[in-house]
């Protein structure tokens, strides 16, 4: 089964429906439904998500609890603290997320800042350009 790592801009996306990326963000997360893909995301990327949706007036419990229903949320440790201090990533958040997607074997990391990434080792699509892998 194909591991994804979802980004903290793909998860807003969907639970902000902001337009136009939202309905890309959607048809990712159906993904887990219909091509039993695992949907992966970090701690970081759910406080952030927390955050951001009580600024914007909804409810942040409420949001999270129902993302738990179809994201994994994976911990971050204080090897991917370390890792991070070490690495070449120009953005600290950026390379926690690397490497909690690395800690969790993701396949692919899905996000729309592609250049933040450009350091990972694994493979990084934008949602578009996953979705054309995917055989309907």
């Amino acid at each position: 089964m194909e591991k994804l790592f979802l980004d903290t801009n793909l998860l807003l996306d969907f639970v902000l429906d902001r337009k136009p990326f939202s309905d890309q963000a959607e048809r990712i997360i159906q993904l887990r439904f219909t091509h039993k893909k695992r949907l992966f995301t970090s701690a970081l990327s759910i406080a952030n998500v927390a955050y951001v949706v009580r600024k914007a007036g909804q409810n942040p419990f409420q949001v999270i609890a129902e993302m738990m229903d179809w994201v994994e949320i994976v911990n971050l440790t204080k090897a991917e603290f370390s890792q991070t201090i070490k690495s070449t990533f120009k953005d600290f958040e950026d390379a926690l997320q690397f490497y909690t997607a690395l800690e969790v074997g993701a396949d692919v990391i899905i996000t729309r800042d592609l250049k933040d990434f450009s350091s990972s080792s694994i493979p990084v699509n934008s949602p578009t350009q996953y979705l054309r892998t995917i055989k309907e």
